[in-house]
């Protein structure tokens, strides 16, 4: 009975299939900490017997993002092939060669892998990623190393002082992809791939995805300076405020989770902003107000983690700001914008007061302050009111003065003895 038990048990694992999983995960636009989530938890449950497509379409991103992909596919245990749909440039190209195969669509390329900032350092770090991996994956190292350095040259390939970027065909022949197809439909045809399931972003991280875009990253520091420029334009706290400060939000959470800035950046940003508003309440330009600004230009630029990005988006947000500004103050002249800036009310004849010119004054009329003299202020005489100037310096009001002196458009008074 044993024996028959064991027989039909063993039967059942001879004949028991695995069914082997296949999983396309489309890498495209920018790479960043929200494609690094994205393919770790799409990729990290798949077995030996799974097969991974990277459908890839990406003009580059962050290194670091770029790198934690990398690893994430070569430890990956399921077979992983790259497919380069359209473009693999710059980091798209660790991604690409990570894999241990790799395919091109006709009319794709691959390369311009060079490190931005490019100083010596960040360079020979991202130069030895790439050997390293080209070299575990048996990918031709010299060419792969010129897509990143322009001072390496292969002689009939690119010549100094230039960044290799191959097409499709001619990224076969130097060793870097396996095969060319016509279109991805022609790869899934050929390799008999039917039935596969397609990785797709959640919302949250398709809106963390958004945000970490340069592109958009930019466009929050435009809206979050012009609102500001607004915001200083209106009275008390209003739109303008909120606006800004959710533009900001946006921009340094997109920028944060892109992995190029850190919670320092933000904070001397709001440094420089706290030193201007207090610029803007005392009387002329000083430290305060240059130092804010200089504040604000670090913060930009430890944000974005490019020098050559943060100049580009800080003139043009810039640009955009200095136009709403003076559209502001354009209208701000036919509207009631600036009345706490400008002396909007007359003091007309009709209200009592009358212009030195009109005046029926002479040396020794008395008269009675109707406000604080320090030293000027506003004095009646026979109902009539005046701006007047105290010889004495502090007089209080509802006190008897005597003109002391009438010269052309001033009235001297001082007290009576």
């Amino acid at each position: 009975m044993k024996k028959i038990i064991l027989g039909i048990f063993l039967s059942v694992l001879l004949f028991t299939t695995v069914d082997a999983k296949i999983l396309v995960v489309p890498i495209q636009g920018e790479i960043n900490s929200a494609k690094t989530n994205f393919v770790d938890s799409s990729i990290k449950n798949l077995k030996s017997e799974d097969t991974v497509i990277f459908k890839i379409d990406t003009y580059g991103g962050s290194i670091a993002s770029a790198e934690e992909i990398k690893n994430s596919i070569m430890r990956s245990k399921a077979k992983t092939i790259s497919v380069v749909d359209n473009k693999a440039e710059s980091a798209g190209v660790l991604l690409t060669i990570a894999s241990d195969e790799v395919y091109m669509i006709e009319g794709s390329t691959i390369g311009s892998a060079e490190p931005i900032p490019n100083t010596e350092k960040t360079l020979s770090y991202w130069r030895s990623i790439l050997s390293d991996t080209a070299i575990r994956r048996g990918r031709n190292v010299d060419v792969i190393v010129a897509m990143a350095d322009s001072d390496v040259a292969i002689e009939n390939v690119v010549e100094k002082g230039k960044l290799l970027n191959l097409n499709a065909e001619k990224s076969k022949d130097l060793g870097i992809s396996d095969y060319t197809y016509k279109d991805f439909d022609e790869f899934l045809t050929e390799n008999n791939i039917v039935d596969y399931e397609l990785a797709n972003m959640n919302f949250g991280m398709k809106f963390l995805d958004f945000i970490s875009s340069q592109v958009i990253s930019s466009l929050f520091l435009i809206i979050g300076m012009s609102a500001l420029v607004v915001e200083l334009f209106m009275p008390g706290f209003g739109v303008g405020g909120v606006l800004s400060i959710i533009a900001f939000g946006l921009f340094f959470a997109g920028n944060i989770f892109a992995g190029s800035a850190s919670w320092y950046a933000m904070a001397i940003f709001v440094l420089g902003l706290v030193l201007i508003f207090i610029e803007i309440m005392m009387p002329g330009f000083g430290v305060a107000g240059i130092s804010g600004i200089i504040s604000l230009v670090l913060g930009v630029i430890f944000a974005m983690g490019s020098l050559e990005v943060a100049i580009k988006s800080l003139s043009l947000a810039i640009i955009v700001t200095f136009g709403i500004g003076m559209f502001m103050v354009k209208k701000g002249m036919k509207t009631n914008l600036f009345n706490s800036l400008k002396l909007n009310n007359s003091l007309s004849s009709e209200e009592g007061f009358l212009s030195v010119d009109t005046a029926k004054l002479n040396v020794g009329d008395i008269c009675l302050t109707k406000t604080v003299m320090k030293p000027t202020g506003f004095i009646e005489y026979m109902d009539v009111k005046y701006e007047a100037i105290s010889v004495d310096g502090y007089i209080d009001k509802n006190v008897e003065v005597e003109v002391s002196k009438v010269e052309k458009s001033k009235i001297y008074v001082r007290r009576v003895i």
